[in-house]
């Protein structure tokens, strides 16, 4: 059986005197380095957290970035196609000029040899003729 005395009250007085001692030496310390180690994983997970929300915006930001690249190289290339194309025609243009300046001289060049040929063919024809002539009817024919 339990009986209650005074060593009762020495025991719960022992007992108190523990759990303050004990509260003083190592709940407290532990209870204070868990409070940190908490405090600090929770500031860990916010950095974390903001760390992830920058790295999204900056591959949002570097995607749009990106995009935008695409979008005025695209533009840029159409242009430069286009100018090409400008370029291109006016070197055919001035091509084609230089070919119709070059067929016209050469054309007159053409024209004035054939004129020159018919004039030279025309006084050899005329004196092959006079000299038939003069084979055929034996005299010689003046003019």
């Amino acid at each position: 059986m339990i009986s209650i005395n005074a060593t009762l009250f020495v025991q719960v007085i022992h007992f108190l005197i523990l759990v303050l001692i004990l509260n003083l030496i190592l709940f407290r310390p532990v209870l204070k380095l868990m409070g940190e180690r908490i405090n600090h994983v929770d500031k860990m997970k916010k950095e974390t957290e903001d760390i992830e929300l920058k790295t999204t915006q900056l591959v949002s930001d570097g995607v749009l970035l990106e995009k935008n690249a695409r979008r005025e190289a695209g533009k840029k290339r159409s242009s430069f196609e286009k100018e090409g194309y400008e370029i291109a025609d006016e070197i055919f243009k001035d091509t084609r000029e230089e070919i119709a300046a070059i067929r016209s001289d050469l054309d007159r060049n053409i024209e004035r040899q054939i004129e020159e040929a018919r004039k030279s063919l025309h006084h050899e024809a005329t004196l092959l003729i006079d000299v038939l002539t003069e084979k055929v009817l034996g005299r010689r024919i003046s003019y």
